[in-house]
């Protein structure tokens, strides 16, 4: 159950410390039907994922050696799909298992994964960098199918 509270100012969570940058933030599921604020954040060699939680207290750290992501999208099965630079790699977190894993790289030979967003058909479809290709990913299965051109 979410509880709604108005919000009438902003409030200091915290300090941002060291060099990065947070390039890809969302709503989005959390385990047992309820949500969180998901941020993306970038350091020079790795990247984390935060899962906020609603009472802004508590949070959750995922951490891949990926460069960073600008991509992120939820799928329709509930999942949490990331786009990656620097080796365009596609990272899905199972929100349930609370498991980040790395799918590999999208298109072999592309190092960046832009945006991401969900077809009607129920597949998340992704553009790359630098050789602007499509792809897609079936999230009942983790396929990664390259589109062409």
């Amino acid at each position: 159950m979410t509880t709604e509270r108005q919000v009438t100012s902003f409030e200091a969570l915290g300090t941002f410390n060291g060099r990065g940058s947070s390039p890809a933030r969302l709503v989005g599921p959390g385990p047992a039907g309820s949500e969180r604020f998901y941020v993306n954040y970038f350091y020079h060699q790795s990247t984390d994922l935060v899962a906020y939680h609603p009472d802004g207290e508590h949070f959750d750290i995922w951490t891949s050696s990926e460069g960073g992501a600008w991509a992120m999208a939820v799928s329709p099965q509930g999942n949490l799909y990331l786009g990656t630079f620097h080796q365009g790699h596609v990272l899905k977190l199972d929100v349930e298992a609370s498991m980040l894993t790395d799918l590999g790289q999208a298109v072999p030979g592309d190092t960046f994964v832009w945006s991401y967003t969900v077809g009607t058909d129920g597949l998340i479809y992704g553009g790359t960098s630098s050789n602007a290709h499509l792809f897609s990913i079936d999230p009942t299965t983790d396929l990664i199918t390259d589109l062409g051109r």
